[in-house]
This record gives structure tokens, sequence and C-alpha cells, in this order.
């Protein structure tokens, strides 16, 4: 199912449909998890770095598309969309850049 027209601009953000936004966060997630067992393997800093950015990146991307999405109020395109997860993945992310 492709996303309605009312919550564009997602084709200028490269999100072309509500799969290729569950693979957005997906790829976040695997980018974490990346990131959090090369801390634990003590892989080089510029490797987790750059897994570290990529999650975050793409992890933002999917809370302003879905943010963009729900703005039309509880019964938009966006409602069924679940932020929680990457709000937190972000956080911990953001939150060892400080440490």
């Amino acid at each position: 199912m492709f996303l309605h027209m009312n919550c564009r601009p997602q084709p200028c953000l490269g999100i072309l449909s509500d799969t290729h936004l569950l693979a957005v966060v997906y790829s976040g997630e695997m980018c974490y998890w990346t990131w959090k067992d090369q801390k634990v393997a003590a892989s080089s800093q510029g490797m987790q770095m750059s897994f570290r950015s990529r999650a975050i990146s793409h992890l933002k991307k999917y809370l302003y598309i879905v943010n963009i999405m729900t703005k039309a109020g509880p019964n938009s395109v966006g409602s069924g969309w679940d932020t929680g997860r990457a709000q937190s993945l972000i956080e911990e992310l953001q939150d060892h850049e400080k440490h």
C-alpha cells in the first residue's frame, strides 16, 4: 500500500511506500544492534561511529515522516505507526555520544 497524498513530502526524503518506511526503521535498528555488538567486541572507533550515525539518521528520518503523517489527527494515515522504540534507540545512541 502506498502512502496517501496528504502525507507528502516523503518523496523528497526518498520514502515511496509504507513498506519502504518500515525498511528505514528496520535498517536503523539493525545499525543500532551492529553498533552495540561492535562496542562489546571492541571494534575500531570509526566503525562504531559509522553504524551509530547511520542508526540515528535512519531512525530520525522514520520519526520525522511518522510525525508528518500523524499531524492530520487520530484517524490520519500515520495514526497506527509506533515511534516509541525508535525514540528510545535514538536516546541511547545520543546518550552514548555525551559520555
